[in-house]
């Protein structure tokens, strides 16, 4: 075992429960925090000091107004393919499904919130908008679980995550204004930013709405994603919005009805 993969935690009983209860929990330290020290100088090396010397590439990296943000880190970095790739987290996503099922690692990702008052010329500090992440998942079945991990303090002026709690429960709503469109959410429960110290992270399901306030301070907010799918899961050839999605569908040549199993990496099961 490498020192990297003895600095993440398992995840507890009760948090698995809470996840399926309010489809959102957060994770105390679920990195210690001098692997999200190290992690945080690697990400600082590939995007700057400032989180905003990281142009996005074609066909891999998003280019959304809402961060900055740099795919595949784990494929080029082995600090944080250490932690991506990891057996615990993939033994961890695999307990947060529920189910005895292999697990296969999706997406990974630098995402890089860059504060209003920084002074930068990136553009990335807008708010970001609530929303599903199913709509950026083709796949047939439920158990995606989307890690978010907070690789520097995150307070709530930097733009942490926000949950409608419970909203997992509501299925798929639709590539609209969440709130235009469904009224009936104003009546629902959602958090404030949810503060984080290095190391700690967030973890949701596909169904959760989320989304975050802008970052209203002059230091980037800097966040690791990861994501997990269970390895038996069927691609659906459904819509995507985002073209470093797009660029892997193209590269694994899927089909509708084909399994993502033996395409994307396994790392756990």
């Amino acid at each position: 075992m490498s020192r990297s993969e003895s600095d993440v935690r398992a995840v507890t009983a009760d948090e698995v429960a809470l996840l399926w209860q309010h489809g959102w929990v957060k994770l105390e330290r679920l990195i210690s925090p001098e692997l999200a020290g190290r992690l945080l100088e690697r990400a600082k090396l590939h995007m700057g000091p400032g989180g905003d010397q990281h142009a996005a590439r074609q066909g891999t990296d998003t280019g959304n107004p809402y961060w900055n943000d740099r795919h595949r880190v784990a494929e080029d970095d082995e600090v944080f393919a250490s932690v991506c790739f990891g057996p615990q987290m993939g033994a961890n996503a695999q307990r947060l499904m529920r189910r005895g099922v292999g697990v296969l690692q999706t997406a990974n990702m630098l995402a890089v919130k860059i504060g209003t008052k920084q002074g930068s010329s990136c553009a990335s500090s807008k708010p970001t908008v609530f929303h599903q992440d199913a709509l950026d998942l083709p796949i047939d079945r439920n158990g995606y679980v989307s890690f978010w991990i907070a690789l520097d303090h995150i307070t709530r002026e930097m733009g942490g995550m926000r949950f409608v709690d419970r909203s997992h429960e509501l299925g798929m709503l639709g590539l609209v204004d969440l709130y235009e469109t469904y009224p009936e959410l104003e009546d629902m429960a959602s958090t404030g930013p949810v503060e984080l110290a290095p190391g700690d992270a967030t973890v949701h399901t596909m169904y959760t709405i989320h989304g975050t306030d802008a970052n209203e301070t002059a230091s980037p907010r800097w966040a690791l994603i990861v994501a997990y799918i269970p390895e038996d899961a069927m691609y659906t050839g459904g819509f995507t919005w985002s073209r470093a999605t797009l660029a892997k569908r193209a590269a694994l040549q899927l089909q509708a009805g084909d399994r993502f199993g033996g395409m994307l990496r396994k790392v756990y099961g």
